[in-house]
């Protein structure tokens, strides 16, 4: 349990880092999540109103942070803002009752995201730490759309995702969690030629 915690932890701080590509992508999607998970703490079932208490402080931090953080940004995240916007929501879903799942459906993309950037910069025998531009953020960018088209999908995509797993028990968001997985890594193998 303590080694699956420090990779959790370590997961989910570096996803946050690397999807810091487009101002406002992180400190949105965090904000989404902490309220995706702040309701869910409220669920009858789970009923935890102090951890839902924590992440709807958490979320008014990001929201909050995000209306200055949205392009044309003002003030920005930085590498240790991206990093602790991660750390606290691998954090709060251990120590909250185990809500992995339901962070995992919230970050779909950006887990996703990470795990192919890494895969495939191994496989393309470079470094799996190196910066380059394979990021889904970047080919859209690369197929023309604009970042705030970006961000909007992207806020969109989590809030949807989110929602849905207030309704699913926790085997199947496991399996909705690996169809967008496996249905994300054919679309990227599919448009990679595109981009």
């Amino acid at each position: 349990a303590d080694i699956f915690t420090f990779f959790w932890v370590l997961g989910m701080s570096y996803t946050t880092k690397l999807l810091d590509g487009i101002d406002g992508l992180v400190s949105g999607i965090t904000g989404i999540g902490f309220l995706i998970l702040g309701f869910l703490s409220l669920n009858s079932i789970v009923h935890q109103p102090d951890t839902a208490f924590v992440c709807f402080i958490l979320a008014g931090c990001f929201l909050g942070f995000l209306i200055f953080n949205f392009p044309p940004a003002k003030i920005f995240l930085g590498e240790s803002g991206s990093i602790i916007s991660g750390f606290l929501l691998g954090t709060i879903a251990i120590v909250a009752g185990g809500k992995v799942a339901t962070t995992l459906l919230i970050f779909a993309i950006p887990v996703f995201d990470t795990f192919y950037v890494i895969i495939s910069r191994i496989y393309n025998k470079k470094s799996p730490f190196s910066g380059d531009r394979r990021h889904l953020h970047y080919r859209l960018e690369n197929l023309g759309f604009s970042n705030k088209q970006i961000l909007l999908f992207m806020y969109l995509f989590t809030l949807i995702i989110g929602l849905s797993s207030l309704v699913f028990d926790g085997k199947l968001k496991l399996i909705t969690f690996l169809a967008l997985f496996f249905i994300g890594i054919l679309l990227m193998l599919v448009g990679k030629k595109r981009v």
